[in-house]
C-alpha cells in the first residue's frame, strides 16, 4: 500500500471519528434542549395514553430545564433551575412530563427518577374546582380536562364517591371528594393569601419548600414562619394543577397538591411507538400519533 493510499484512508477515518463524535454530541442535545422520549407505563392517562406507549416530550414549547448543578442527585434537595427561552406559555389541556412532587417534612422534594404525564387543568392564578365531577374554572364558562372521565365520575353513586379510602388534597376537609371539592387558588408569583384554617395547610408545603424554614401552626390559631408571626403569604414560584384523563385511577393534583412550575420537564406532544407490555408487539396505529 502506497503513502498516498494510507493518507486517504487515515483522512477517511479521521473524518468518521469527527462525524461519529458530532452525532454524539447532538444526541444528547437534542435530548436537553429539544426533546426525548418517555416510557408510560400506567393507566392514569387512559385512553389518550396507554400502558406501552413511549411518549414524545416538546421541550421547546415551553423552553428547555436546564440544571445549575447536579448536587441533587446525592440527596432527595431541589436542583436550582433556569429555563430557557420557548415558543408559549403553558396552557390548560397541555399534556406535561414532571418530576413528581413529594411532600414531606421539608415542604416539596424533588427526585430525578420519578416521572408523571398529567394534563393541566389549573393555571397558575386561576381558582378551581370541581362540582359534580367536572372541573371549574372561576371566570370560564367551559369545563377543562378530559370529560368522559368527568362524566363517569358524574354518574357514581354517592355512596361509591363516599367509600372512596382516597382523601382530596389538603386532607383537611372531609367533605371534599373527587366530586366535589374547592375553590381552590392556584397559587402564582407575587399573589399574597391570607392564611387561615383551609389556606394554610392547603400551601404548606410551598411556604416550607420556598422559604427553606420551619413553618408551624401555633396555639389560639396563629401561625408562624421561621418563628415569625405571619398572617399572609405571598408565593414566590408558579404552580399548576394538573389531573389524569382516567379520573378513577390518577393519582394527581387532587391528592399530592400543586405542581411546581421548575418540575416540569416539557409537554407531551405525540407517540412515538408503542408496544403491548404483554405481548412486546408493537402497536405500529398508536406509533406517531399526535396527543
Amino acid at each position: 500500500m502506497d503513502a498516498r493510499c494510507k493518507k486517504n484512508i487515515l483522512k477517511w477515518g479521521m473524518r468518521a471519528v469527527v462525524l461519529l463524535a458530532v452525532l454524539f454530541v447532538m444526541k444528547y442535545v437534542l435530548w436537553i434542549f429539544v426533546w426525548d422520549r418517555y416510557p408510560v407505563p400506567t393507566d392514569s392517562m387512559y385512553p389518550t395514553i396507554v400502558p406501552g406507549d413511549r411518549i414524545m416530550v416538546d421541550k421547546l414549547v415551553f423552553g428547555a430545564r436546564i440544571y445549575k448543578s447536579t448536587d441533587f442527585l446525592a440527596d432527595t434537595s431541589e436542583p436550582p433551575v433556569f429555563r430557557m427561552p420557548g415558543f408559549r406559555q403553558l396552557r390548560r389541556n397541555d399534556i406535561v412530563v414532571f418530576n413528581f412532587p413529594n411532600i414531606g417534612e421539608q415542604g416539596i422534594w424533588f427526585r430525578i427518577n420519578q416521572v408523571f404525564v398529567k394534563r393541566i387543568v389549573g393555571l397558575p392564578g386561576d381558582t378551581l374546582s370541581v362540582e359534580r365531577g367536572f372541573f371549574r374554572i372561576a371566570g370560564l364558562a367551559d369545563t377543562v380536562g378530559y370529560l368522559p372521565a368527568q362524566r363517569q365520575i358524574a354518574r357514581m353513586p354517592d355512596s361509591v364517591v363516599a367509600a372512596s379510602p382516597h382523601r382530596i388534597y389538603p386532607w383537611c376537609v372531609p367533605q371534599w371528594t373527587i366530586r366535589n371539592f374547592g375553590p381552590i387558588y392556584v397559587p402564582r408569583r407575587g399573589t399574597t393569601v391570607m392564611l387561615d384554617s383551609l389556606t394554610f395547610p392547603l400551601y404548606l408545603p410551598i411556604m416550607r419548600r420556598e422559604t427553606g424554614c420551619e413553618v408551624v401552626e401555633a396555639p389560639a390559631g396563629a401561625y408562624l414562619i421561621d418563628g415569625r408571626p405571619a398572617t399572609r403569604y405571598t408565593f414566590r414560584d408558579d404552580y399548576y394543577f394538573v389531573a389524569g384523563d382516567n379520573g378513577l385511577s390518577s393519582f394527581d393534583s387532587r391528592y399530592f397538591g400543586f405542581l411546581p412550575e421548575d418540575y416540569i420537564v416539557g409537554v407531551a406532544t405525540r407517540i412515538w411507538d408503542s408496544r403491548d407490555p404483554h405481548t412486546g408487539k408493537m402497536r405500529w396505529k398508536r406509533c406517531m400519533k399526535s396527543l
